[in-house]
């Protein structure tokens, strides 16, 4: 059994606008859980989804690096 991890990223918080993308130590918020992810070996699919094409762009950077 494939174990896939779905990483979802909502733009437009009210209390604290843009918080996946905050950095934290030089990096987006939303970095970080995907390195996480990925170090953990847990899983064989990790799949990113948002609204914002902001967060997907700086998660296809990411990929790239």
């Amino acid at each position: 059994m494939r174990k896939i991890a779905f990483i979802p990223a909502r733009a437009g918080s009210k209390r604290f606008p843009n918080k996946n993308i905050f950095p934290l130590s030089g990096k987006p918020l939303l970095i970080w859980t995907i390195e996480s992810f990925i170090k953990s070996n847990c899983f064989d699919e990790i799949i990113f989804s948002s609204d914002s094409l902001e967060y997907n762009d700086i998660v296809k950077d990411f990929i790239k690096s």
